[in-house]
Order: structure tokens, then C-alpha cells, then sequence
């Protein structure tokens, strides 16, 4: 505590001044206001939870942000942060304060000609904050295009099910006599065209049976053509019954069978 500065807390730096000789001619004497040191401290961003200090290099030390008045002129020598600045003249390393448990990056010097220490030490957190608030936006914009590709693809996904089942389902009904649900005349046409070549090609016999209902028109105009509907209804379906690994279809036309196998052959 300084007597000249009203008790204020300085610092001495001291150098012997020899004469022309090498003789002891004197000392130089340099006292500076710890306050001093404090207000250079102040103007450095450290962030949040950031530290910056000047240390002798005993370990006393002479200022630090964030200010604390009662560690000042204290000894940190003991700490584990300050063994690693008496190794080398600059370096950087991570540590834990065991000030107030914050992760930091630990950069520091020796100041040339001098016993003093500056160290700039900012938080592990407030360092990594900007890249982990841009990897949280990434992330988040990641997951939204993801979802939304998500959702189109099964949007699309729904959306070609529904085409093929409707193409499906036209197939199906331009395939199938909408009253028996047997296959229509224009599917037996060209089953037929194809069995006729194949059997040609392979010379082996084609075998096809017409089936008809004997007096299906007195039937009709005795009953009416709902109970006519009723009727072939229920033989296609016997017929399709018993012939589960043969292709059975309704065929609807004016002319005799005799006529079709001779168009046929």
C-alpha cells in the first residue's frame, strides 16, 4: 500500500544501475498503481463467464476481470491453472477454474523484460456458444426439410398407391362382366387369340367349352330379368367353381357358338 497514493495498492519494478565501472551506482525504481492494471483489464471482452488477469510471476496477483478486490496481492501459486504458465513463456491449454468451476481456454504470456503474467482465458461455453446457436439452427433446419421431405415422400408414397389400386381397379372392371364378375368378351378374345397361336406353335390340341342356358328367355319373360340376373349370377358362379385352374368368361353375343369356333379355325 502505497504511502505516497493515499494506501492505494501498487507495484514496484525495481533495476540496479551500475556506473561506468560495473560498480553499484544506484536503483531505479518504478512504482505503478495496481488500478492501473485493472482499468487495461476492463476494456478486454472475455465474455460472460470469460477471465483475464496479470500475474506475477510468483504467483501474486495484481489484477483480474471479473474484479475481485480481496483476491488482489493473494497468491495463486498453489492453483493448478497457474502451474502451467511457469513452464513455458506463451502457450494456451484448457482447464477448470477452481475459482468458480468454469471450463476455460487458458492463452498467456510473459511479459518481456518483466516479472508479469497476462493470461486471457475465456470460457469454453461462451467460445463454442456462436457455433453450437448455428449448429442448433442447422439442426433445425435440417430436421424441418427432413420432415417435409418426409411428408412429401409418403404424400407421394399415398398418392402412387392410390393411382395403381384406381389403375388396378379400372383394369379389373374393363377385364370383368360387371354382373358375374367373370372375365368379359373382350379379355376371352384375346385369350383366345393367344391359346390358338400357342397351339398352332406347339401343335398340341385347344379344348373350349361354351356353356348355354336352356330357355333363359321364357324363363326372363316368366319371371322378369331380375331373377333372370339371379340365375346367371349363381351359374358363373358354380361354373367358376369347378373349373378354379381353367379360364372361364361370360360371353354376350348374337351369334351361335358354331359361328364363333368357325371364325375361330
Amino acid at each position: 500500500m502505497s504511502r505516497l497514493r493515499g494506501g492505494k495498492l501498487s507495484i514496484a519494478l525495481t533495476r540496479r544501475i551500475d556506473d561506468a565501472q560495473g560498480r553499484f551506482a544506484g536503483i531505479a525504481l518504478l512504482a505503478i498503481r495496481i488500478e492501473n492494471f485493472q482499468h487495461l483489464l476492463d476494456r478486454i471482452d472475455t465474455g460472460e463467464q470469460g477471465s483475464v488477469f496479470i500475474v506475477m510471476a510468483d504467483g501474486t496477483l495484481l489484477a483480474r476481470k471479473p474484479i475481485d478486490a480481496l483476491a488482489i496481492g493473494t497468491s495463486v501459486a498453489k492453483s493448478p491453472t497457474f502451474a502451467p504458465m511457469t513452464v513455458h513463456d506463451s502457450d494456451s491449454y484448457v482447464s477448470v477454474s477452481p475459482v468458480d468451476g468454469v471450463r476455460r481456454i487458458f492463452t498467456y504470456t510473459h511479459v518481456p523484460g518483466t516479472p508479469l503474467i497476462v493470461a486471457v482465458a475465456p470460457a469454453v461455453d461462451d467460445v463454442l456458444a456462436p457455433w453450437q446457436r448455428r449448429s442448433h439452427v442447422a439442426a433445425a433446419l435440417t430436421i424441418s426439410f427432413g420432415s417435409v421431405f418426409v411428408l412429401v415422400s409418403w404424400l407421394l408414397a399415398f398418392a402412387l398407391r392410390d393411382k395403381q389400386r384406381a389403375q388396378a381397379a379400372l383394369l379389373r372392371l374393363a377385364a370383368t362382366d360387371p354382373l358375374t364378375g367373370l372375365n368379359n368378351r373382350r379379355v376371352l378374345d384375346k385369350r383366345l387369340d393367344d391359346e390358338w397361336k400357342r397351339a398352332r406353335r406347339e401343335n398340341k390340341p385347344l379344348s373350349v367349352l361354351f356353356i348355354d342356358i336352356d330357355h333363359f328367355k321364357r324363363f326372363n319373360d316368366t319371371y322378369g330379368h331380375e331373377s333372370g340376373d339371379e340365375v346367371l349370377v349363381a351359374v358363373a358362379d358354380c361354373i367358376a367353381s369347378v373349373a378354379r385352374s381353367r379360364f372361364v368368361a361370360r360371353w354376350k353375343t348374337r351369334s351361335s357358338c358354331a359361328d364363333t369356333m368357325r371364325r375361330r379355325r
